[in-house]
Parts: C-alpha cells; sequence; structure tokens
C-alpha cells in the first residue's frame, strides 16, 4: 500500500501532543488556528473543476472533498468494504443482485435543500450519460440493470433504480452481482439535481456550478477562487455531523520544492509531501511529518532474468 507524507505545523502537532498528557499536567496554552491554511503541492496550476463527476485532475479532487465526500464510507486498513458509518447505510441480497442504500434524513446542501437519493440517481444520469465526457464511466456501471442501454442512447432512464417516494431508499438492481461492488463499486458521491439539472450534461462541465459556483454537503463550502491558485472556504454551519471547529479552509498551489521552507516559516499549516523529497528534510525545526497510508496500492512490474 502506498503512503503519503503530511507535513504538519509545530503548533498543531503541540496540540496533539498536549491533547494526550494527563489531566493533572499544566501545559502552556497552545490555540488551534481558526482557519486552516494548506498547502498542495503542485508543478501546475489546478483546472478547476469541482465537480466530482468530472473532476478535472488529482489537486481539483483534493479540494473537492472538503465540499463533498461519499455518502458511504469505507472501512480503514485492509478493510476495504462499505460500513454504516456514513450518510448512508446499506444492505444488499447476493441472490436477489441488489444493493439498498437508506440515507439518513435531515442532510443538507449547502443551499439548505435537502440532499435525497435522487441526487445519486441524477450523478449516474450524467456518468452514464451519451454526452457525458469525464472519466467516471466504468466497466462496474455497466453491471446495473439496463445501464447499457441508457448509455447507448436507447433509453431514457435506468431501469435498474427503484426510489422510494421519499426519496431517502435506493435499491440498485444488477444484472450481476459481483464482490466489488461492496468495495468501492458503487458511486456514492451525489450531485444536486436541484442546481445541475437544467443544465446539459454536454455543458456541465465548463459551468460555473461546476466550478467556483459547486455545490456541496461536505463541512466547508466554497467561498472565492484565484483560477489555478488558491481557493477559500468557510465552514458550513448545517453540516450533517455538526457545524466544524474551524471557521473555515484556505488551499493553495504551492511548488513542491518550496514547502518546506514555507512550512518552516510558518506560512502553511499542513501541506502533503512527495515521499521522494524526505530525505533531504529529514530534521525539521518547525514542523514534523505524519505517514497516511492510501486506499489503493501501486504495482510495479519488474524483470525476471533468464537463468
Amino acid at each position: 500500500m502506498k503512503k503519503r507524507l503530511l507535513i504538519i505545523a509545530a503548533a498543531l502537532l503541540a496540540l496533539t501532543a498536549l491533547s494526550a498528557c494527563a489531566a493533572t499536567e499544566r501545559e502552556p496554552e497552545t490555540k488551534a488556528p481558526d482557519k486552516l491554511r494548506i498547502a498542495i503541492p503542485s508543478n501546475t496550476p489546478f483546472a478547476g473543476i469541482f465537480n466530482l463527476c468530472f473532476g478535472g485532475d488529482i489537486v481539483d479532487g483534493e479540494i473537492a472533498y472538503w465540499m463533498n465526500e461519499p455518502l458511504l464510507q469505507l472501512g480503514t486498513g485492509a478493510d476495504i468494504t462499505y460500513t454504516q458509518d456514513g450518510a448512508a447505510g446499506y444492505s444488499y441480497d447476493r441472490e436477489g443482485k441488489t444493493v439498498t442504500l437508506t440515507l439518513k434524513p435531515g442532510i443538507k446542501w449547502h443551499d439548505g435543500q435537502p440532499v435525497t437519493l435522487e441526487d445519486i440517481v441524477f450523478a449516474y444520469e450524467v456518468m452514464a450519460h451519451p454526452d457525458y465526457d469525464g472519466y467516471f464511466y466504468t466497466a462496474a456501471m455497466s453491471y446495473i440493470q439496463d445501464m447499457e442501454d441508457y448509455h447507448a442512447g436507447l433509453a431514457d432512464s435506468i431501469a435498474g433504480f427503484e426510489l422510494s417516494g421519499d426519496k431517502l431508499t435506493l435499491t440498485i438492481h444488477f444484472d450481476e452481482f459481483r464482490p466489488s461492488i461492496l468495495e468501492g463499486g458503487i458511486w456514492s458521491y451525489p450531485l444536486p439535481k436541484h442546481y445541475l439539472g437544467d443544465i446539459a450534461v454536454a455543458d456541465m462541465a465548463a459551468h460555473p456550478r461546476s466550478r467556483h459556483e459547486v455545490l456541496g454537503y461536505g463541512p466547508f463550502m466554497i467561498e472565492s477562487v484565484v483560477p489555478g491558485e488558491t481557493v477559500e472556504l468557510t465552514r458550513f454551519e448545517d453540516y450533517w455531523q455538526g457545524t466544524p471547529k474551524l471557521d473555515g479552509v484556505t488551499l493553495t498551489i504551492v511548488s513542491p520544492e518550496l514547502v518546506p521552507q514555507a512550512m518552516d516559516i510558518g506560512i502553511y499549516d499542513v501541506a502533503s509531501f512527495p515521499t521522494e523529497m524526505y530525505a533531504d528534510y529529514m530534521s525539521p525545526e518547525n514542523y514534523g511529518y505524519i505517514s497516511v497510508p492510501d486506499k489503493w496500492y501501486q504495482l510495479t512490474q519488474g524483470h525476471r532474468p533468464r537463468g
């Protein structure tokens, strides 16, 4: 499993240490920042497509995840199956070849409108549409009943979706039930139909509502964008897991070679860091490292010598 490093400013590391101290030990007060400043290492500007059904590049996704999140959560460590801890839970029937999602009530988009499982259906309809030019329509989606007919333009809707009247329960019918369906095989990033439904799929990626006017339901919502450089986020008071403790987050593109110096002098609080650069910065003074495992594996093909 591949790992990446996070650089954490000394003040934040001190907060972590203090939280582990015994209550009887009096330590100097260390205040958390009201607004987190994050450096994103990149040699190129971000594309600025924050609609997760399209995605401009990896950096766009890293920014978008602060504003949106999947309804289904994957397990941690070696467990990569879905849990019941997200905004939606699920059940499945292998013999019946179905997965049923159940959404917690009261979850809101950043404009106050309710999130429903119709927004999941809409996300599939966008990605499977004949005019879709993104990257996320996959073979796994074709396992859903009649998905291929919709993708080919032979049907106006996807018959494999069965939505309840209150739009909080969605049963997905599959032509074939594969184990991978429960290991990330369900697209669970909702797309706000009330906000994007009147935009043609062919025009959606370029539309402002997929960019600097994007709408999410995650802990932070977009405040302002400097194209290709910086995104300012402010907290969403009605976030379904509770109001965030931070007032906001600032995400800034920084050349990778400048990240250690910028962290050392306190310009940023957190940054991801290329592991290949670690050897040159092994003993920082004003920041520390946290190793974060990614949920994917890197396969390397080697050449076996003859003999």
